[in-house]
């Protein structure tokens, strides 16, 4: 089991039955805590974990599924990501869970699409940081070719 760090901008709250669940977008794939796929799927967490067990002993790798978050109050929660309960709900089919899928997936698409924005925007920023570096420094920049020719030869035929 990894420990990841959650941050309070990747919380996203799902209102389910006049219930808030807790929904942490990060690392490229969204979370949801025992706890919440338990309301979710309304079923006890116990019973809940078994059935994640047997998931663990056919076809699920628990370090690729199975998180604990350190949040930004140091609390540490464990987090399953949507891999689990894509697989729950194929067991325990409900309309419900299929509606807060479909909610996770538009959600983490917009993430994706906001990290992927953010990581060109600071590419093309390191890129002109180095073309900066890269341009010679003047001490006034010359207005024109002409003036930067006066500049040039003022400076060789200054004997």
């Amino acid at each position: 089991m990894t420990s990841l760090y959650a941050f309070k901008s990747n919380v996203k709250k799902y209102l389910f039955k006049n219930q808030e669940l807790e929904c942490v977008m990060a690392y490229f794939n969204a979370f949801l805590s025992i706890e919440d796929i338990g309301k979710l799927f309304g079923q006890n967490k116990d019973n809940l974990t078994e059935q994640i067990k047997t998931f663990y002993n056919i076809m699920l790798n628990e370090n690729e599924v199975h998180y604990t978050f350190i949040d930004w109050e140091n609390n540490q929660t464990e987090y399953y990501n949507l891999d689990v309960i894509y697989l729950l709900n194929e067991k325990n089919h409900q309309e419900n869970v299929v509606k807060f899928l479909l909610w996770a997936n538009r959600k983490l698409k917009s993430y994706l699409i906001k990290q992927e924005y953010n990581q060109s925007r600071m590419a093309l920023r390191n890129v002109s940081d180095e073309i900066d570096l890269r341009l010679p420094k003047y001490k006034k920049e010359p207005k024109s070719a002409t003036s930067n020719y006066l500049v040039y030869a003022k400076e060789k035929y200054k004997k």
